[in-house]
């Protein structure tokens, strides 16, 4: 009737995925098999791609740059190096620094301040878009301009994030081989991150960003990139204490700041380094402490 309000219809974007049965080549294209009685899609692809057996074919949808994507996965069909050594090395993932490595002799210290920075700007900048999107009329144009730009500023700060993670990922992988390691342990710190908004454990601002740290995405391109180079990953090994267990002594000390001291034997040590180490007693052998590198070092995962 005259003055009703009907509610707008909503895109639905799907993403459709073609396996390697349905995956044919031919004449540099991949022929992409549709319903019976259907032709196939054709996709031309680069000549590179065509030496490799191909996985998995997406048609994904980039909300960003509103247009189509085609996201392909292809077997290369090289085989993973063997094992560089047989040394164990521990990993600890971390917010301020991505990750501390250690076998035992060498401690490493990953710094990437890049990487808080480009989450810290992203943060910034979506409040101020944020509080510019709650003064605008839903469905206007101008509205739907800042939406698209909020978009397409998130979809580039993921892809800041994703190259520097990459890069740090390969930085641990090329130490790891250095070092001749052929298992690395990576600290489970699921139970950490993921429950501090339940727990109520920490204030708003250190929860935003603990949220924003992304261990998942840090252990698996850890795990993929060690296992080209033939190192065997443990990354279920608790982070229990491991933190507050002084090295030396055993003793348990919550420490404050980025080193650790503990007040029973008089330690004094880089507090990740400290969880790295306790990472490796825990995995070696068992129980906490007894073990702390001799030489520690930094390294920055890219230089600008």
């Amino acid at each position: 009737g005259v003055g009703a309000h009907y509610p707008r219809r909503r895109k639905f974007y799907r993403t459709t995925t073609w396996k390697n049965e349905s995956i044919r080549k031919r004449d540099g294209h991949i022929l992409l098999s549709l319903a019976r009685g259907n032709s196939p899609i054709k996709v031309p692809v680069p000549p590179e791609l065509l030496c490799g057996k191909f996985i998995k074919v997406r048609l994904v949808y980039g909300v960003a740059y509103s247009n189509y994507q085609w996201h392909v996965v292809v077997d290369d069909g090289l085989e993973p190096e063997h094992p560089p050594g047989t040394s164990v090395a521990a990993i600890d993932l971390g917010e301020i620094h991505p990750a501390v490595a250690t076998d035992g002799l060498e401690g490493m210290v990953f710094s990437c301040r890049e990487l808080r920075s480009v989450a810290q700007g992203t943060n910034k900048r979506l409040a101020s878009i944020q509080a510019k999107l709650s003064k605008l009329q839903k469905g206007s144009r101008r509205y739907k301009a800042l939406r698209r730009r909020k978009a397409k500023f998130l979809s580039q700060q993921a892809n800041k994030r994703r190259d520097m993670e990459h890069k740090v990922s390969r930085s641990v992988v090329n130490w790891a081989a250095e070092r001749k390691v052929g298992t690395m342990a990576i600290g489970d710190v699921r139970d950490v991150a993921d429950r501090t908004k339940a727990d109520k454990r920490l204030n708003r601002a250190t929860r935003q960003k603990v949220s924003n740290w992304s261990h998942g995405r840090m252990r698996q391109y850890i795990g993929y990139k060690a296992a080209a180079k033939g190192i065997a990953v443990n990354d279920k090994v608790s982070e229990k204490y491991t933190s507050q267990t002084c090295p030396v002594c055993s003793h348990r000390h919550k420490p404050k700041g980025r080193n650790y001291s503990c007040p029973a034997c008089g330690f004094c040590g880089h507090r990740d380094v400290v969880g790295a180490s306790n990472i490796l007693a825990r995995f070696a052998t068992g129980e906490l402490g007894g073990m702390y590198p001799l030489v520690q070092k930094y390294r920055r995962a890219f230089q600008r």
